[in-house]
């Protein structure tokens, strides 16, 4: 339940967990497959572009990106007009390099990932099969803002992993 609004955030008729091994020392966690029968998620994106399932699980991180923003909000009200069209001409240069570079085949390098935390419980779930879900999607970020009902929603999502190297294709 969504305590701000009194209304459900997530929930499902039925979670099926298939072949979950646990190890002790090195500690992890397998999954090969979880199924999700009619799961629900009400999606919100917030007027400050945070996502209400990130606040939930998450909250000191939404409210550190969110004063992040604010802070570089402020710092760009500091500027002056000179300062500002300085920092357009850079920004426009980067944007040209970076589509010429796309145009010539050469790919930009990855950003750079977070090391591995070294506590923690490595977690991998081989797949995810989503059967007859629904969401309510909001956007009060966009203008005008906007949402939408997604119904019948079902498809997989392989790989998952609490590496943040790992890539996990969706397909729903």
């Amino acid at each position: 339940i969504d305590n701000a609004r009194k209304r459900d955030l997530v929930n499902f008729r039925q979670v099926k967990v298939e072949k979950l091994r646990y190890a002790m020392a090195p500690d992890a966690v397998d999954i090969e497959r979880v199924g999700i029968e009619e799961p629900y998620a009400r999606v919100i994106v917030t007027e400050d572009r945070l996502l209400n399932i990130a606040m939930v699980l998450d909250p000191k991180g939404t409210a550190a990106e969110l004063e992040a923003r604010r802070a570089a909000a402020a710092a760009e009200a500091k500027l002056t007009a000179a300062e500002k069209r300085q920092r357009e001409r850079e920004q426009k240069a980067a944007e040209k390099a970076a589509a010429k570079a796309r145009k010539a085949g050469k790919a930009e390098a990855p950003p750079e990932l977070a090391p591995l935390p070294e506590e923690g419980l490595p977690i991998r779930i081989g797949e995810v099969r989503v059967a007859n879900g629904t969401m309510d999607f909001t956007d009060l970020w966009v203008q005008p803002n906007f949402s939408a009902k997604i119904q019948k929603l079902g498809g997989t999502i392989t790989g998952l992993s609490s590496d943040p190297r790992a890539h996990a294709p969706i397909d729903l």
